[in-house]
């Protein structure tokens, strides 16, 4: 991609959708998790709307990452993904009281870090 291009509009689409597709596959994540809380018998998992729910939103989800990478640099692009395990982190301890140690807190720091150096060498 030349220099000109980087902010051009399909590049802003991209790292719009990858981050639409972030926040989706949390929310799947979180969906699902709740339904197998309610049941540890597979087969009833369909029975849950939280279930099913979480599988169609993990579908667009998946498509959503498929036009993303369609019109942006995958090594730009596909690390703003990581992105989720904060998100994930932030909604476990708000939703299921699960601990936020300062290790979580360092992995967190080591995510954005990365993500910005990966950010920057894309201006470049």
């Amino acid at each position: 991609m030349k220099p000109y291009q980087k902010f051009h509009s399909s590049y802003i689409l991209a790292i719009a959708l990858i981050m639409l597709c972030t926040v989706l596959t949390v929310t799947a994540q979180i969906l699902l998790k709740l339904s197998f809380s309610y049941s540890k018998d597979f087969s009833q998992l369909i029975t849950y709307w939280e279930f099913m729910l979480g599988i169609v939103i993990y579908a667009i989800s998946a498509l959503l990452l498929i036009i993303a990478l369609k019109h942006g640099e995958l090594s730009v692009v596909y690390p703003f993904i990581a992105l989720g395990y904060i998100l994930i982190s932030v909604a476990a301890y708000a939703i299921f009281n699960e601990p936020f140690t300062i290790l979580k807190y360092a992995g967190i720091f080591s995510i954005i870090l990365g993500v910005s150096l990966i950010g920057l060498r894309s201006r470049k």
